[in-house]
């Protein structure tokens, strides 16, 4: 996974698959908006599930995460 909030470089936030088809990665991210894409073999692609979406600079469309508050544990 790539995005605004890793300055856009899919190698400092590797997705763990837990089965089922599924993937995780629990991140911390300050209240904002923030675009992402996954990486997947090598090959930027849109997230299916994204309600949010807008086009990038490279024909793409980039999903939009907006995290309204940060919670502590």
């Amino acid at each position: 996974m790539a995005g605004t909030f890793n300055n856009w470089n899919p190698e400092a936030t590797r997705l763990v698959f837990i089965g089922g088809g599924k993937w995780f990665k629990d991140l911390p991210l300050a209240p904002g908006r923030y675009e992402y894409r996954f990486v997947v073999d090598g090959k930027w692609v849109d997230d299916p599930k994204a309600k949010v979406q807008v086009p990038n600079a490279r024909g793409g469309r980039n999903a939009v995460l907006e995290v309204t508050e940060q919670h502590c544990e």
